[in-house]
């Protein structure tokens, strides 16, 4: 009777699961669900979700599949289960879904790189095709959770296959995310040639950050050191040109763990005034012998 009456309070419990599935709620909603059902963090929901859910090819379902597990992943507090919750999301990114590929790949980029195990890394460069649909976001990816293993397979891959100029470019970030010092040289000096102006800041910073590598500290100096403002304001009703050291030292913010300031919510700064906190940043940069990078985020 116990043994029924278990697998009942099972069966209940995981049709609670359904009910997601035939609600239309905001993202805030199912991690409330998840803080009220707490037993439902587990592998067997994991194991439902995958079997039932994913297989779809109904957008708003794959959705709210990969925000389920993900949820499943922020909050449990058990490592192991942090850790099955990625390798779910990793055996998924084999699909032929690509909105289902492209909010796995959102997901995993939110993770921490002490949760990819080795079965989900290997899971990942078994995707490591020219057929992939996400294939720059999956080497990018694979930068940032993998080991010394796929520094070998992103070589092979870069030498034996047909690739474009775009996807090799990524491949040499990646390599140097992954501490080949070789490859963290060529994207510095790639970098170094450019000037600095809105091209510059919001499309080669953003990538060239990716590796956070002690390389890049010359880089940020001789932005935050530039005499001229060479960068659109960031208030499209101010046409005044601003200094392109406030877009960096927002920035790079995320990348340091010891660093002056705090960012918001929106990715702003929490400074009154940008230009002394432009200074302040620049005599950091100068002075720190010793930068913590935090290479556990994306």
């Amino acid at each position: 009777m116990i043994a029924i009456a278990c697998f009942g309070q099972k069966k209940q419990h995981l049709s609670a699961i359904d009910q997601l599935y035939f609600t239309d709620i905001q993202t805030s909603a199912v991690q409330h669900f998840f803080e009220s059902n707490s037993d439902l963090i587990n592998e067997k929901t994991l194991e439902y979700i995958s079997s039932k859910y994913v297989q779809t090819a109904n957008p708003d379902t794959l959705f709210k599949s990969v925000n389920i597990i993900y949820t499943i992943y922020k909050l449990s507090s058990i490592i192991e289960m942090k850790e099955e919750a990625v390798e779910t999301l990793c055996k998924n990114c084999n699909s032929n879904e690509v909105f289902l590929k492209s909010e796995i790949y959102k997901s995993l980029r939110k993770i921490e790189k002490r949760h990819f195990t080795v079965v989900a890394i290997d899971l990942l460069q078994n995707n490591l095709t020219t057929k992939n649909s996400h294939l720059n976001e999956l080497v990018l990816l694979l930068g940032f959770a993998g080991n010394q293993e796929t520094k070998q397979v992103l070589e092979n891959f870069y030498y034996t296959e047909n690739i474009n100029q775009r996807t090799k470019w990524y491949i040499h970030l990646a390599l140097a995310r992954l501490g080949d010092m070789n490859q963290t040289e060529y994207c510095i000096n790639k970098a170094k040639k450019l000037p600095v102006d809105d091209f510059f800041m919001y499309e080669v910073l953003p990538e060239i950050i990716y590796i956070k590598q002690p390389q890049l500290i010359p880089i940020f100096i001789n932005v935050l050191q530039e005499k001229g403002k060479n960068c659109t304001n960031a208030d499209p009703e101010n046409p005044q040109q601003m200094h392109c050291g406030y877009r960096l030292i927002e920035i790079i913010a995320p990348v340091f763990i010891n660093y002056p300031f705090e960012s918001t919510p929106s990715g702003d700064l929490a400074v009154s005034d940008y230009n002394e906190a432009r200074i302040i940043v620049l005599d950091w940069l100068e002075n720190t012998t010793e930068f913590l990078f935090n290479h556990e985020t994306y």
